[in-house]
């Protein structure tokens, strides 16, 4: 028996109950403890987690791409208004 079934068997002998339920108890447990679902949770959690930093690094790329676009919009958004200052100011200089 591993440390904590010893410790369980040892206090539910305290508690009074009989060697065979407090054995059969601290077996259960271990049984438990042992079982392989408890290693599958860990191995389906840690893929879980890997797979959510591989959506937060994606997440700031994306976050960078957006930052880049904002910029040319700008730029683009400058260039069209000083072509259109230039056409007004050439449409004022020949018109009026």
């Amino acid at each position: 028996m591993a440390h904590a079934a010893i410790e369980l068997y040892e206090a539910l002998k305290e508690a009074g109950a009989s060697d065979e339920k407090a054995r059969t108890a601290a077996e259960a447990i271990e049984e438990i403890r042992d079982d392989d679902r408890f290693h599958r949770l860990d191995d389906r959690m840690e893929r879980l987690e890997n797979r959510i930093a591989k959506v937060e690094n994606e997440v700031s790329d994306l976050k960078a791409e957006v930052k880049i676009t904002k910029w040319m919009v700008a730029f683009v958004l400058a260039a069209n208004m000083a072509i259109f200052w230039l056409l007004i100011k050439m449409a004022l200089a020949h018109g009026g």
